[in-house]
């Protein structure tokens, strides 16, 4: 085990610190008038309005209370669904916890089997948990070697980090920008029960050549899990910039440190969103892949990439958004009635990473059998009945429009790649003729002069020139703009109003 005596009083007084209540230093956007009235109901009585249904107090009211008291059931599911800590291949799912975050008080509540917690993921997503082989002879290559992490402060990379250990490195070197999320893993892994792998964390931005050099010299790294990323895409569209500087360079620069170290296996984690991309976020993500499979066909390095799709539980994603909404009793806001994503777990997400990381051989694509994907709507009406409450009635849904950078439906194929089975019946590769890497690096390098401007409108003429596929309208955003949308099966309208200046805080899917 890892020794922290030394730090001991530290870490237990930062801990107890970062236990605290904190407020968030970010302040959601301000209401139309109508959704403050439907959100917050005024203790006067107000006539309602033709066509629309409005909640009464004594309405809201019960909302919330069935939240907080009748219903928490669902939150004490906690998400994303857990894998078993004392098992490599069952998943426990839905950990009861003693804490419910909504009574505020400890029950002691035992722990789901495994298959309940199976049994809350199916019903989520329609279908069983993809399991880690860890028998095969490939899953033991890490056993015994040096792993680093990219972005291990991160919702992906801190997920990694805890799956990596079961493959039982010698060492697992993290890697973050944030000092704060590097200690939190750091601290988590380090006092964890042994046998434990060294555990180093490393503060350091991806894209400094220095910084990486550094990193490889000092250890002898067998594989790289490149989790960092700017993922957000309505941020992303405020700082083109920024996106283009972490996602595209700061990727270029740790893939070729790795190649020029000896690095055996890097894995880069990628995103749907870089499949025709609409997004300056999908955009970057796509041009990192392009590098990396372009890269693996002249290093001897195995280059692989992950392309995931949306992640139940990350940070900055929909569903802590639609938790925190139906505690408040709602609206729960939603973009558009017919956007639908793929869905898997983070534990399902970190074992792909790690499983490509071992499978792979040279620039192929791995993506998850995600199965069919889910109506954004039909997860917030499903959450919405976990907690006990009704979609509509007691709890209010408001589509809010499509924002810049946003699609409908999510693609995990590019029109020039072919899927291929592999070892594991769940995990797919996809193939596609790599472009020319000596005419990627050059448009990358003019590529990294705009983005040190950014110039937003050179950047996307950049971007676009690089990637044919790139289209930035969003078509659709107006497309509903201040239409009233009824649905049938439910007792409530409800009003779209745009949303295109909507606070980019606010998480995409």
């Amino acid at each position: 085990m890892r020794q922290t005596n030394t730090h001991h009083n530290y870490h237990e007084k930062a801990s107890q610190k970062s236990q605290s209540p904190q407020k968030s230093g970010r302040q959601t956007p301000q209401a139309s008038a109508a959704q403050q009235s439907q959100a917050r109901p005024s203790s006067r009585h107000r006539p309602q309005r033709p066509g629309r249904t409005r909640l009464s107090l004594n309405r809201a009211e019960s909302a919330r209370q069935i939240t907080k008291d009748r219903l928490s059931a669902f939150y004490r599911v906690e998400f994303p669904l857990k894998f078993d800590s004392n098992s490599s291949d069952n998943i426990s799912g839905a950990r009861v916890k003693g804490d419910s975050p909504i009574n505020g008080h400890a029950k002691n509540t035992p722990e789901t089997s495994a298959d309940s917690g199976r049994h809350v993921f199916r019903q989520l997503l329609g279908r069983d948990p993809v399991i880690p082989d860890l028998t095969s002879e490939e899953s033991r290559s890490l056993a015994g070697k040096t792993v680093l992490v990219t972005g291990a402060g991160g919702s992906i990379g801190s997920e990694v980090c805890r799956r990596l250990i079961q493959y039982r490195p010698r060492e697992i070197v993290l890697v973050d920008m944030s000092e704060c999320a590097l200690y939190e893993i750091d601290y988590e892994l380090s006092h964890r029960p042994a046998p434990l792998p060294r555990i180093i964390p490393m503060i350091g931005d991806v894209s400094n050549e220095r910084t990486c050099e550094r990193m490889f010299r000092k250890y002898d790294v067998h594989a790289v899990f490149h989790c960092a990323a700017y993922k957000h895409v309505p941020m992303m569209e405020i700082n083109p910039g920024e996106a283009v500087l972490n996602n595209v360079i700061g990727t270029r620069v740790f893939a070729n440190a790795a190649r020029d170290a000896g690095v055996e296996r890097f894995v880069m984690v990628s995103t749907d969103k870089a499949v025709r991309p609409v997004s300056i976020m999908g955009a970057s993500k796509r041009i990192a892949e392009l590098y990396i499979q372009s890269l693996a066909s002249v290093a001897d390095t195995r280059f692989i990439t992950v392309r995931f799709g949306n992640v139940l539980g990350s940070s900055g994603s929909v569903v802590p958004l639609f938790e925190k909404q139906i505690r408040n009793g709602g609206p729960v806001t939603i973009t558009h009635p017919e956007m639908e994503r793929y869905f898997m777990s983070i534990e399902e997400a970190a074992n792909l990473v790690i499983q490509a990381g071992v499978m792979g051989r040279e620039g192929e694509i791995f993506i998850l059998d995600m199965g069919r994907p889910i109506r954004i709507i039909e997860l917030a009406e499903h959450m919405i009945r976990q907690a006990g409450a009704q979609p509509y009635t007691d709890i209010p849904i408001q589509f809010i429009g499509l924002r810049p950078g946003e699609k409908l439906l999510e693609e995990l194929l590019q029109p020039d790649e072919r899927i291929h089975p592999t070892g594991h019946a769940r995990i797919q590769c996809a193939r596609s003729r790599p472009v020319h890497l000596q005419s990627l690096i050059n448009d990358i390098d003019r590529l990294e002069e705009v983005a040190l401007s950014d110039d937003r409108r050179h950047i996307v003429d950049m971007l676009q020139a690089i990637l044919p596929e790139y289209r930035p309208e969003n078509i659709l955003a107006h497309h509903h703009s201040g239409a009233l949308l009824q649905k049938d099966q439910f007792t409530a309208s409800v009003h779209m109003t745009p949303q295109v200046n909507a606070d980019p805080s606010t998480p995409a899917v």
